[in-house]
């Protein structure tokens, strides 16, 4: 099965949801609360990225998020610091319409927001895993401990560009197999990620726009729970190639346009 990008419909208004800055720190991810049964329902994915931020960096600083339905407009955006902004984009399973199997999200990273918000604002950042760990107790805490069938989450999620980080991008949107099952029957869940810290010295004559960020991609939680209930099969591959525009050390000559690279 492939996940398909919904990129070939015309570019719809980009929905933004606007919420306020919390003031409240948090040094840590919440566990779900005693009880608490019920996975996000695939009409309510259109704020998992501010719960991935949260858990992923660790805050409980909640920025503006911008929920893609064009695949393009998202390789375009980038998390930013100001004001305070990240980005999502929903995979579905079979084209454009079938059920939504993998999330995206571009995150500000935890020294960013602590630079720009004040020293403990990010307890600092965790890795992508952790949200898919969340979402994995949550079908649990739905099926019963004894229903739910242990799961493998890959340690292995950060992708990297060696020869120019920058460009990371494009090696994050590359497809790759989410699930699969290993010879004992045991279902493993990949997640593909990587992170430019602000504050990082070697990266210091990197534009800022493609600094101070942390990307991931999240299994879908209808999609984790059809998988342990058996009504879906793992393998599915998610994601696209996509071209990589200059590198950001190539900046444009005065007054020309900003350039669109996939970070």
């Amino acid at each position: 099965m492939t996940a398909v990008p919904a990129d070939r419909l015309p570019l719809p208004a980009l929905r933004l949801l606007t919420l306020a800055l919390a003031a409240t720190l948090t040094a840590c991810a919440a566990a779900p609360a005693p009880g608490e049964s019920q996975t996000p329902a695939s009409d309510k994915l259109d704020a998992f990225c501010l719960e991935a931020q949260r858990v992923v960096v660790r805050t409980a600083v909640t920025p503006a998020l911008v929920v893609h339905d064009d695949f393009d407009a998202f390789v375009r955006s980038k998390a930013i610091i100001d004001p305070l902004t990240i980005q999502q984009f929903l995979w579905r399973e079979d084209g454009l319409s079938g059920a939504p199997v993998m999330i995206s999200c571009k995150l500000k990273s935890a020294d960013h927001l602590n630079e720009a918000f004040g020293a403990g604002t990010a307890a600092g950042n965790g890795r992508c895993q952790d949200m898919n760990r969340l979402t994995y107790s949550r079908v649990q805490a739905s099926l019963g401990t004894a229903a739910t069938p242990p799961v493998v989450f890959d340690p292995e999620e950060f992708v990297k560009n060696e020869e120019n980080p920058g460009m990371t991008g494009p090696d994050w949107l590359r497809p790759y197999e989410m699930t699969w099952r290993d010879s004992g029957g045991v279902l493993h869940v990949r997640s593909k990620g990587f992170r430019v810290d602000w504050l990082d010295p070697s990266l210091a004559d990197m534009p800022a726009r493609f600094r101070g960020v942390q990307y991931c991609h999240f299994i879908a939680p209808d999609y984790l729970e059809r998988l342990l209930r058996g009504g879906a099969e793992p393998g599915i591959i998610v994601g696209k190639v996509v071209v990589a525009g200059p590198p950001p050390d190539l900046r444009p000559a005065p007054g020309a346009p900003a350039d669109g690279s996939p970070h």
